[in-house]
């Protein structure tokens, strides 16, 4: 026989798999997969913001997002939203859906539902679906409305309190999603249980997002007040140019540009400016960017990073934001006034079939590392000690004591490509250096520093140096 054919294996119990996936991935996550869906969707103006009808009508702020993309067809917005793994897009390529999806990250915390609208050109009336949990089953799916004649539907034309949800801005084409939480009373514009910070939106797309494509304007419709007695009641009072009644209503609609904006130019900053950066490659092919900054930093307050930090980049994203003392530390930055006014962004080069990075779930921590290495030189006698620290380096984090000569952590010998989970942490401070093959310059951003001094961070010269022996050697030399 020339032909096999095959009858397609069906997936059960999807409740299950799209439950896991969210469990695994971060607890704002579906920020980026809406943000993400919009951008795909060219469109150039994106809003999250409260659904305001329903803030008019019942007094519950939901998580409303609206983009002015191309939208999607009715039968299209069934298809891609009521299948899992069906967002019309290639799955099992490295750099393809690294997300989880907006519904995946959406529906378990949305039991009641998540609706979605969409319009577009062909259909300017719009079409509607509404994803929820059955109540009986357990099960995700689209809920069926009767039609006027009689039949049942899962995609409809948006009707009753749907009708009018549309935003003004919006134009011809686009998409609205609204979420109604596990009872539809929930302020899902605040967290998903209601009571979140008012700034989280816009502080996880300002640290999310490295930068946003050009064009393209994200806004987020901040609540000024923790206090929901002092939240604006209507589109109306929150666009109001000056306080009503005594109590100040207004929104701060904050503009999202992303976390280089707060690192490279801060704007109307008169305080202070970044005084010098540049870049130090590693071999393994790592590009490390780092911004010292000098003077006053932007007082952002909570919606973006106000002080430094370290972090990898990865198609336009932040991955395993470190700003912790220790992880400063492993670069050589010890003193606080450094830390403050140090950031650190890594750029691994991509899998491409042989070797580079890919992330490994939705959560923005972990990447899976793709190597060819060569063969292992000839076998030497290791103490035991070595050999449960070499076994421990492999298995945990990228870069830590390695004798592999890209200054990265062994991730398996041989010809054949071989894949590893690994966090994006960062390597020693002597690992570095040895890696990076400018030695001096590196140590004169961490270890010469002067922190009263930004010009102490400009690289005098790129002078090798011997990398110090490890304490345990150190000791055996003794």
């Amino acid at each position: 026989m020339t032909q096999t054919t095959i009858t397609p294996m069906k997936v059960a119990g999807v409740r299950n798999l799209v439950d896991r996936a969210y469990r695994e991935s971060g607890a704002l996550q579906y920020l980026r997969e809406l943000l993400r869906n919009a951008i795909e969707a060219d469109a150039t103006r994106i809003e999250f913001g409260p659904e305001w009808r329903a803030v008019e009508r019942d007094d519950v702020y939901r998580l409303m997002v609206a983009d002015n993309g191309r939208g999607m067809e009715p039968k299209d917005l069934l298809r891609f939203l009521n299948t899992f793994g069906g967002g019309g897009k290639p799955i099992g390529e490295e750099h393809e859906n690294f997300g989880v999806g907006a519904k995946t990250s959406l529906l378990p915390w949305n039991r009641h539902g998540v609706v979605a609208m969409s319009w577009t050109e062909s259909n300017p009336e719009g079409a509607m679906i509404w994803l929820m949990r059955d109540p009986v089953s357990g099960e995700y799916g689209a809920r069926k409305f009767e039609t006027d004649d009689g039949e049942f539907d899962e995609c409809v034309q948006p009707f009753g309190e749907w009708a009018d949800v549309k935003p003004d801005w919006l134009g011809d084409t686009g998409t609205v999603v609204v979420c109604l939480g596990d009872a539809g009373t929930e302020d899902t514009f605040v967290g998903k249980e209601g009571q979140g910070d008012v700034k989280a939106i816009s502080a996880y797309l300002n640290k999310r997002f490295w930068d946003l494509p050009e064009g393209i304007r994200v806004y987020v419709q901040e609540l000024r007040s923790t206090k929901r007695d002092a939240w604006p009641r209507s589109l109306g009072e929150a666009r109001s140019p000056s306080a009503q009644g005594g109590t100040d209503r207004r929104w701060n609609r904050r503009r999202i540009r992303g976390a280089e904006h707060f690192v490279v130019h801060p704007g109307t900053q008169k305080s202070g400016a970044v005084a010098s950066s540049g870049i130090v490659g590693l071999r393994d092919g790592t590009e490390l960017d780092w911004y010292l900054w000098n003077g006053e930093r932007p007082k952002v307050h909570a919606h973006a990073h106000r002080n430094g930090y370290i972090a990898a980049l990865y198609l336009g994203e932040l991955y395993d934001t470190q700003t912790h003392v220790a992880q400063f530390r492993t670069f050589g930055v010890t003193h606080s006034d450094v830390r403050t006014r140090l950031t650190l962004v890594a750029r691994p080069p991509k899998a491409d079939g042989e070797s580079g990075v890919y992330p490994d779930t939705a959560t923005p921590r972990t990447f899976r590392r793709l190597r060819i290495d060569p063969p292992p030189p000839g076998p030497r006698r290791r103490s035991r000690r070595t050999r449960a620290a070499d076994s421990r380096s492999s298995r945990g984090r990228l870069g830590r004591r390695s004798t592999s000569p890209s200054g990265s952590a062994p991730l398996g010998h041989g010809r054949a490509p071989t894949t590893h989970r690994v966090s994006f942490s960062w390597p020693a401070p002597d690992t570095a250096y040895a890696a990076s093959g400018r030695s001096s310059e590196l140590r004169s951003i961490v270890d010469r520093a002067e922190p009263t001094k930004a010009s102490a961070l400009r690289s005098p010269s790129h002078t090798p140096s011997a990398r110090r022996p490890s304490a345990r050697q150190s000791r055996t030399t003794t």
